[in-house]
């Protein structure tokens, strides 16, 4: 009995020992940490520390050096990491709910399972970093770069990725519901079926990667940016690009009539032979882009800008160039047929003096050495323009639209006005006299008291002729 009772005694002892030890370790295990929480309040610097479960909510530990430290289940919720080198650090569910990470590094850190919601992570390097079944809800991620990063599972609802660089990031079975996904690059992203994004971004992501069907027009790419990407011989038609970012991109004979690039910005884009016929192009940014040979009949480009362009044997005929900027382009052989030039800003050099000459009458510039008469003028637009008493004997005016025009007291004696449009233009005692008329339209044209002797192939017929001389001599009576 008394053996057994000393037995015990010295179990008991053994085990008092043992929860002293275990307290003494405790202890200086505290003691460790509280050094370590110290050295990286007061000097910021803690590269490879052993944070783990650390309760730094609110510390502020802007451009703090925490590489490769251990921050598994760590607090850092509200605190300020501005700039802060985390590289490699291991922050496994850890809370940095309402975080401050402008441009922090982050790079190849390990943030699963980790709370990012509510975070400013502008500008913050994400690089080949691990987000696996992260929370990052409402989160600040513009300009973020993400390239490689892996955000399976990841939860980024109500994000904002405003161009984020997301090359190369797996997103499988991410949720990206009502994320801001604009000029987001998707270059070799992964996406899945089980991705939660708006069909809009999945069109999107499957355009970059050339997962999309070659036969389908008019997608929705406005506010999107393209980058290093080749779509030669694409079919683009109707594609709605407004608003989108297009750098060093290849589109080469690639069709894009009827598309929409308002307010575009193209650098470096190639788009030589490319179809662009009826494209809206207003206030699109134009540097450094290759349209020769391009085909941009009956499009849009008021208020465009176009700086280092080459625009060499382009078709820019019918084209609305309304207070659109040429001044740095190459026009040599440009076709100008019918464009409107209205307060449009042409290049001094690599033009034809026509559409000087033409420039100036729509935009009253005309100065007193200017010739009008014996001089091409053939299919231009003169809408509404103001040639009063201009001598344009002989000139060639055929196909030219002078819709409105004033042409009250012209000389236009022996022109070539065949299929000219005269519709509601005035023409009060204008000479016409031995020109060529056929096939021209005067409906609505004031011909009052106007000299048609000899004009040929004249149809006067919804034209008013008072007192006008018609072409057999003979004098129009007035009602």
């Amino acid at each position: 009995m008394k053996f057994i009772k000393k037995r015990l005694l010295i179990y008991f002892i053994i085990i008092i020992l043992s929860l002293f030890g275990f307290i003494s370790l405790s202890s200086k295990t505290y003691a460790i940490k509280e050094d370590t929480f110290q050295q990286l309040k007061n000097t910021g610097e803690c590269p490879a520390c052993n944070l783990f479960k650390a309760n730094l909510v609110e510390w502020e530990l802007t451009e703090a050096n925490l590489n490769g430290a251990n921050l598994t289940e760590a607090n850092l919720s509200l605190s300020r990491l501005n700039r802060a080198n985390l590289f490699r650090a291991n922050l496994t569910k850890a809370k940095l709910n309402q975080t401050l990470l402008l441009a922090a590094n982050l790079t190849e850190a390990n943030l699963s399972l980790a709370q990012l919601n509510q975070a400013e992570l502008q500008a913050a390097i994400l690089t080949k970093t691990n987000l696996y079944n992260s929370s990052i809800q409402k989160a600040n991620l513009e300009k973020a770069h993400l390239e490689k990063a892996d955000l399976t599972k990841a939860n980024l609802q109500n994000t904002n990725l405003i161009y984020a660089r997301l090359r190369g990031a797996n997103l499988s079975q991410t949720n990206l519901e009502n994320a801001i996904l604009n000029y987001v690059d998707f270059r070799e992203t992964t996406i899945t079926e089980n991705t939660k994004i708006d069909d809009k971004w999945r069109n999107v992501q499957q355009f970059v990667t050339n997962q999309v069907d070659p036969t389908v027009t008019h997608l929705n790419l406005s506010q999107v940016s393209l980058e290093s990407l080749d779509f030669r011989n694409h079919n683009l038609i109707g594609a709605n690009l407004s608003q989108s970012e297009l750098f060093i991109v290849n589109l080469k004979n690639t069709n894009l009539s009827q598309s929409n690039l308002t307010e575009a910005l193209l650098n470096y884009v190639d788009l030589t032979q490319a179809n662009l016929k009826e494209t809206n192009l207003s206030k699109a940014n134009i540097q450094y882009t290759d349209l020769t040979q391009a085909n941009l009949s009956q499009s849009n480009l008021s208020q465009a800008i176009f700086i280092d362009t080459n625009l060499t044997k382009a078709n820019l005929s019918n084209c609305d160039l309304t207070a659109t900027n040429l001044l740095q382009t190459n026009l040599t052989e440009t076709d100008l047929s019918y464009a409107n030039l209205t307060n449009t800003q042409l290049p001094k050099k690599n033009l034809d003096s026509k559409w000087i000459i033409v420039w100036k009458i729509l935009n009253n510039q005309l100065e007193d050495n200017d010739k009008l008469s014996n001089i091409d003028l053939s299919k231009a637009y003169l809408k509404g323009a103001n040639l009063y008493r201009k001598g344009l004997q002989e000139t060639n005016l055929s196909g030219s639209n002078l819709e409105n025009a004033n042409l009250k007291q012209a000389n236009l004696f022996k022109a070539k006005l065949n299929q000219t449009n005269f519709r509601n233009a005035n023409l009060k005692n204008a000479i016409l006299a031995y020109g060529d008329v056929s096939e021209a339209d005067f409906t609505g044209a004031n011909l009052s008291y106007a000299n048609l002797t000899k004009v040929k192939g004249a149809n006067l017929e919804n034209a008013i002729l008072c007192g006008a001389i018609l072409p057999d001599g003979k004098k129009s009576p007035c009602p």
